[in-house]
């Protein structure tokens, strides 16, 4: 018990940090709805709790919405919908046996001309 006790607490931060080091993928760091929140916080006068609080709304409508089969567009980001895939036979790489894969219901997201020309800009030297 001892040893776990003189041990450093590793922060969420730091975790973060560390997996993106270990994956040799500079750049791909996960933006947290925490960090999120304290980003819009920077830009607008309303306390974290009520930012968080529209935050919660927006993803729990857009689940809502696309639950029901309707398309989310955000103008500048992108448009989320539902894809409904077919069943298929596929096969276990491990045994080989043949698996039969059931239909199911899949999020698509198509980014915006928007982010398209940020994300090329971002690349050009």
């Amino acid at each position: 018990m001892d040893n776990l006790k003189a041990k450093k607490s590793l922060t969420f931060k730091d975790f973060n940090d560390k997996v993106i080091k270990n994956s040799g993928k500079e750049g791909c760091r996960t933006m947290t709805k925490i960090e999120m929140v304290d980003k819009i916080g920077e830009n607008v006068a309303l306390p974290k709790k009520d930012i968080e609080k529209v935050l919660d709304q927006f993803v729990k409508i857009s689940q809502e919405a696309l639950k029901a089969g309707m398309k989310v567009s955000l103008t500048g980001l992108g448009s989320f919908s539902v894809k409904q895939r077919k069943g298929r036979m596929a096969r276990n790489p491990k045994t080989g046996a043949k698996v039969e894969v059931p239909p199911k219901k899949v999020v698509k997201f198509k980014p915006g001309k928007d982010l398209n020309a940020i994300l090329q800009e971002s690349i050009q030297p």
